[in-house]
């Protein structure tokens, strides 16, 4: 079964980081370490951060 990373990075930064790395690796049958790793690799934050400003800035 392959890991739907796409969907897991859409639900972490919809939820504005809110979600708990925990449950998402529970629901997607992932190691939270590996969840962990790639949201580090990939900077997630950052992207809830710009989406935030690009909300703000429409204002």
């Amino acid at each position: 079964m392959s890991i739907n990373w796409n969907k897991i990075k859409k639900e972490y930064i919809e939820s504005k980081g809110k979600v708990v790395l925990k449950e998402l690796a529970e629901n997607h049958g992932v190691k939270i370490g590996t969840i962990r790793s790639r949201k580090s690799r990939e900077e997630w934050n950052e992207e809830i951060d710009n989406s935030v400003a690009t909300c703000n800035a429409e204002r």
